[in-house]
């Protein structure tokens, strides 16, 4: 989890990519709200890294019965 706070403001660094969001004087929690990260597991996700970690497994074609 990468969380900055400092006199500007709050930013959220995803930690399996390079995104990050950031605003003035907003608390964690509005932040995550207004941008859509998520903290799973101790990791702090942007939306994408978010759906790729949560998207079904790819349909490997018809499985042996």
């Amino acid at each position: 989890m990468t969380i900055v706070r400092s006199a500007s403001g709050i930013r959220i660094d995803c930690d399996r990519c390079e995104e990050h969001a950031g605003a003035p004087s907003r608390s964690v929690e509005a932040l995550r709200r207004a941008t859509g990260y998520v903290t799973h597991g101790g990791h702090d996700l942007c939306p994408t890294c978010w759906a790729e970690a949560t998207a079904p497994p790819a349909d490997r074609g018809p499985t042996a019965a």
